[in-house]
């Protein structure tokens, strides 16, 4: 079993098994963790994870601070006795954990929850009414979750409508139109709260910021603003300015006022 966790954590970490990560991950204070992990059924947490750079470490314990990627291994509770191979197949669930969460949490949302969800055979027992509710308010959560993640990196990143609103054969026009102007309104909030950034607003985060800091802040400025031009000038995005415009939508004159508004802030920024 302690080969098995070993050679998972390494295709996790390092790729392969090298002599070196098999001479830390084998040593007495690791091994020790790892074997009781194997055979005390109560014992349900098992971390290995990356220390400064180079060192590995095993926990039954969650660490404070992950820096780059920690491999953690979990027991059902249906575990009564000491691990064996086949229950590391079936009743141990392995997650890998990076310093970047809400990425990860990103991906995993729209590439595997999603596409399960939207998949009518897993909707079966469903009533229609449930089904389209269930799925326009995880298109909300994947929204506010992307607005998150451009934030966890101080960039302001829009949404894509949900996949609902370009649903022509399931959803009447009407309820696709107010998804794309929702999203649109969303937009330019968004967008609004940008352009009101002014200099002004470091002194409300305390100290006596210099000129240097003046410097940075229009600098990030015109990069988000650039960053925001790239996105609404997208095929994405201008595929909703499309559809808009044939549904006679009075929120697409909006759409193409925000891409100048964008455009004229970002040259007075840089």
């Amino acid at each position: 079993c302690i080969e098995y966790v070993q050679d998972r954590v390494a295709a996790s970490l390092v790729g392969k098994p090298t002599e070196k990560f098999i001479r830390q991950f084998q040593d007495d204070s690791n091994k020790l963790v790892v074997e009781e992990f194997i055979r005390e059924p109560e014992v349900g947490l098992l971390v290995v994870y990356m220390q400064n750079t180079d060192r590995i470490v095993c926990s039954l314990e969650m660490p404070q601070n992950v820096r780059k990627k920690a491999i953690l291994f979990r027991k059902a509770k249906s575990i009564i006795d000491q691990l064996k191979i086949e229950d590391f197949r079936n009743d141990v669930t392995c997650t890998e954990l990076s310093e970047n969460v809400l990425q990860n949490l990103s991906l995993v949302s729209q590439e595997v929850f999603y596409p399960l969800l939207s998949n009518p055979a897993n909707r079966s027992g469903w009533s229609g009414p449930t089904a389209k509710d269930v799925m326009l308010k995880f298109s909300n959560f994947l929204a506010n979750l992307t607005m998150t993640v451009g934030q966890s990196k101080g960039q302001t990143l829009l949404p894509y409508p949900p996949p609902e609103a370009f649903d022509e054969d399931n959803l009447p026009e009407k309820e696709r139109i107010h998804l794309l102007e929702t999203a649109v309104v969303a937009w330019a909030n968004k967008i609004q709260s940008v352009l009101m950034l002014e200099p002004e607003s470091l002194m409300k985060q305390g100290g006596y910021p210099g000129p240097l800091a003046e410097l940075d802040f229009w600098q990030n400025k015109a990069a988000d603003l650039t960053s925001l031009h790239q996105q609404l000038t997208s095929e994405k995005m201008r595929t909703v300015c499309q559809i808009l415009s044939d549904m006679a939508s009075h929120y697409a004159p909006e759409f193409e006022k925000l891409a100048r508004d964008v455009i004229a802030a970002r040259d007075e920024a840089s």
